[in-house]
Order: structure tokens, then sequence, then C-alpha cells
């Protein structure tokens, strides 16, 4: 048997005690914590809740919703706000080894001063429909995280929008698709661990690719600032001439591009590929070259 709760207003930080339990902040309901705690938290203890934000959170000094558990899906409303120190954090931290992740439906404002979504929970899947908000907008930590920034959707920070710098296990992966826009100071910063970026929208600071063998899918998409690459071998996948891509002469020895027009390798990239059916020429740098045509009448050049 399941049960639902209806959280209400308060000015006191509300607790989850319960798991496989539905819990609701109606619309015109709001939290407002002035003193240091979390608006909402839920302990270790609990899992497979269903957690619904149609109202509003304020807290002075700390997290508005604090997950410790495992398996919940949270969903915060069109009408939701929510503010604080951080907007929500993930703090499982394995403790529930081999547990599902948590998954995360924004579609409101989550506005923070200093991380609008802090991660230290495996699995953990964000699907963002709103807006993010803060000095730091998502910071993953220790596990690779699955991030969709969806049409219309903002990521926005002072410093950096998506920072996944403090994850040191090279056997995690993280997944960022943007369809909407990321901006920040850095707009992306990887860690150890294997990235895979799509970018179909709109990003508005520097990306730098961390040190696993990571994967810039940047068809379609357009960015306002540089994408370097880490000491892993690098692919960076581009249908623009004029994309600006950087690797260390520290960096792999296989870094590739592939594009589907014509395009020029600059200095520490090693191969190049012409990918889809377009005529487009493919030329190499001063270092020994991999160039590969697609099945057009291509021209192929080394240097």
């Amino acid at each position: 048997m399941s049960f639902t709760f209806n959280i209400g207003s308060r000015t006191l930080s509300y607790t989850i005690a319960a798991s496989s339990t539905t819990y609701i902040l109606g619309k015109n309901d709001a939290i407002s914590v002035a003193n240091d705690g979390n608006g909402i938290f839920q302990g270790v203890a609990w899992f497979s809740d269903t957690i619904n934000i149609n109202g509003e959170i304020h807290v002075n000094y700390g997290s508005a919703l604090r997950i410790d558990g495992m398996n919940n899906t949270i969903t915060t409303g069109f009408d939701s706000i929510m503010t604080g120190t951080i907007g929500i954090w993930f703090n499982n931290a394995d403790a529930n080894a081999g547990a599902d992740g948590n998954v995360l439906r924004n579609q409101g404002q989550i506005v923070a001063t200093f991380a609008g979504i802090i991660n230290d929970a495996r699995d953990t899947s964000i699907q963002n429909f709103g807006t993010l908000r803060a000095s730091d907008a998502v910071i993953g930590e220790i596990y690779g995280l699955s991030l969709a920034n969806k049409k219309l959707a903002v990521i926005e920070a002072d410093n950096r929008a998506i920072d996944l710098s403090q994850i040191t296990d090279a056997s995690q992966h993280s997944t960022i698709t943007n369809d909407g826009t990321i901006s920040g100071d850095t707009a992306i910063v990887g860690g150890n661990e294997r990235e895979t970026i799509i970018n179909r929208g709109m990003i508005r600071g520097n990306v730098a690719l961390g040190g696993g063998s990571d994967l810039f899918d940047g068809r379609d998409g357009r960015i306002v600032g540089l994408i370097a690459g880490g000491n892993d071998n690098d692919t960076y996948i581009v249908d623009r001439q004029d994309i600006n891509l950087f690797e260390e002469d520290a960096g792999g020895t296989g870094d590739t591009v592939q594009s589907t027009v014509s395009f020029r390798l600059d200095v520490n990239f090693e191969n190049l590929f012409l990918i889809g059916s377009a005529k487009a020429s493919a030329t190499g740098n001063a270092v020994g070259n991999d160039i590969h045509g697609n099945a057009a009448n291509n021209t192929l050049r080394g240097l």
C-alpha cells in the first residue's frame, strides 16, 4: 500500500520518514527556513519516494532539497521556485550500493548562492526543462551523471555552469545533452571519467574535457568559446569549420576530428575523418596523420 502526504506551508524543515511514498508541496504552499537547515530532507534509510514540488522552498543557509536516499523520482513544477545555498543535494555517497539512481525532472526555477545541484550519488539522471542559476550551477562529485538540458531550458553560472572536475574515478561516465542554453565563465569542466557531450543548443563559455577518452558532438549546435581536450584520446564531431578546438602537446596520441564539412587539423590532433555524404576536403597538420574521406569525391592533403 502506498501513501500520499501533503507537506503544506511551514517555517521549519520537513523530514521524509517513509519509503515508497508520495510527498507533495502544493502550488500555493511554501517552505521558508530562516535558520540553517534544509527545506526538505530525506535520510539515507528511505528510498523509492515520489517527491513533487509545485510551490516554493526558501532556505537561508542550506539546501532547499537534500536527498540522501536512492531510487527517488523528483519533479519540480513549472511554478516552483527553490532558493538556498544549494538548490538540490544528492548525498548518498554509495551508502546504498547497488540501488537504482535518483531521477530529477526540473521544470521550475532553482536559484542558489553556491550550487544549483550537487551530485554525490550513483546513476543520477537530471532533466532540466526550467532554469538552474547559481555560482556553480551543477557540481558532480565522485560519480558520473546523466544531464539533459532541454529546449528553451537554461543552465547559467557566474563561474562554472557544469563542474565535473572532482570526479576522479576513470570507470565513471557522464553524459551531457544540451538542446537549450548552457552559459558560464566556464561552461563545462570535465573530470577524470569518460564524458559524452552532445550539443544541439547554445553553449556560452569554454568547455574543458577531463582526463578520460571523451566525445564532444557539436552537430546542429553553437558554442561561443574554446573546446579543450584532456590527457586521453578525445573525439570531436563537428559540422562547422570555425569551431575552436584545442589539444595540448601532452594530450592523447589519437585525438580525432570527424567532420561533415571541409576541415583542417590544428596542432596536436592526429586523425581526421570526413563523415556524411557531402564533397569536402580534409587537411592534416605537421605530424603524421590518419586522414579518411567519405563516399563522395574528397580532397585529402597532408602537410
